[in-house]
């Protein structure tokens, strides 16, 4: 499911989420870069390239596991605030993707920086993910009612 940036969701109910670390996002992340990692052993390559390899997956792996889920995505009217340690950006909802089981939320705050929140099912309590789905559909909704 996608949207437009010119939605309007005066009409949608506001929701607040805190998510957390998921297991399950960590479990694929993993299995990704031991794959990566595996492959460079698979075509005749030599040492340097090799090490420089699995140095650069070690270094792709550490990034992604250090970084945290934002501490809380707040949607009322038309923005979202999100707040990451301390700091805040109040960004639109550009697009998304919408899934029983993951949800992807692509914002841009007011200085044109991109910040995309990927939310897998245990990453927010079931009842969260529930009313995050319910909104993204409305907000998808009212977007076919404006422009059909």
């Amino acid at each position: 499911m996608g949207s437009s940036p010119n939605s309007s969701t005066t009409s949608s109910p506001s929701v607040e989420l805190h998510p957390r670390r998921s297991p399950s996002a960590a479990v694929a992340v993993i299995s990704f870069h031991l794959f990566a990692a595996l492959a460079l052993f698979e075509p005749p390559l030599p040492g340097w390239a090799v090490a420089g390899g699995l140095a650069l997956v070690a270094l792709s792996l550490w990034r992604i596991l250090r970084r945290s889920p934002p501490a809380r995505l707040h949607h009322g009217g038309d923005t979202w605030l999100l707040s990451w340690a301390g700091a805040e950006a109040e960004c639109r909802l550009r697009r998304w993707f919408c899934h029983p089981w993951l949800c992807v939320l692509c914002f841009e705050d007011g200085g044109g920086r991109r910040h995309v929140v990927v939310l897998p099912r245990d990453a927010l309590g079931r009842e969260q993910h529930r009313r995050l789905r319910v909104l993204l559909r409305l907000r998808g909704a009212d977007q076919l009612r404006k422009d059909g």
